[in-house]
C-alpha cells in the first residue's frame, strides 16, 4: 500500500516548518544581542570630514603607539608626541574593543616632557584593540588611531 500525501496538508506542513523556523530565527535573535559600535554612531559620522584633517595632521608630526614588554615582563603601551606638545595639549585615548563595547576605556592625555606617555596594559583583555588617541594643540586638532592586539 503506497502513502499519499495530500496536497492541502503538504501545504500546510510547509507552512507550518516556515513559521517555526521563523519563531526561532527571532528567539535565537533576541537571546544574543548585538552591541552598536558606539552609542553616538551617527552624530561621529558627522564629524568625519573633521576627523581626516585631523589626521593629516598627527601624520605630519609623526605620532606613534608601540606595545611591548618591559624588563620586568609587564606589557606597556607607549604612545609618543612630538615634545613641543608637552604643557600644550588636551585630550584622550580610547581603547576601542570592537567586539565588546562595555571593554572600552577612556584615558585622558598627559604626556611628560619628552613628549611619551606610558600606559600599563594591566587588567586589559588579551584580544584586539582600536586605540585612538584626540588632541588639541593651540586649537589645531590632532587624532591618530592603531590597531593593537593584547597578548597575555
Amino acid at each position: 500500500m503506497k502513502l499519499r500525501l495530500h496536497w492541502g496538508l503538504a501545504v500546510a506542513l510547509v507552512y507550518t516548518a516556515f513559521a517555526a523556523a521563523t519563531v526561532g530565527f527571532v528567539v535565537f535573535a533576541v537571546a544574543h544581542p548585538a552591541a552598536l559600535v558606539s552609542d553616538d554612531y551617527y552624530q561621529q559620522a558627522l564629524r568625519h570630514d573633521q576627523r581626516i584633517a585631523a589626521t593629516a595632521n598627527a601624520r605630519a608630526v609623526a605620532a606613534s603607539l608601540q606595545v611591548g614588554r618591559e624588563a620586568s615582563g609587564a606589557l606597556v603601551a607607549t604612545l609618543h608626541l612630538p615634545a613641543a606638545h608637552h604643557g600644550r595639549s588636551t585630550g584622550h585615548i580610547t581603547w576601542y574593543r570592537p567586539s565588546d563595547a562595555t571593554s572600552d576605556r577612556q584615558i585622558p592625555l598627559d604626556v611628560d616632557g619628552d613628549g611619551n606617555q606610558r600606559l600599563p596594559l594591566t587588567g586589559v583583555a588579551a584580544g584586539r584593540w582600536r586605540v585612538q588617541v584626540a588632541w588639541e594643540v593651540d586649537g589645531q586638532p590632532y587624532h591618530f588611531e592603531q590597531v593593537v592586539t593584547v597578548t597575555p
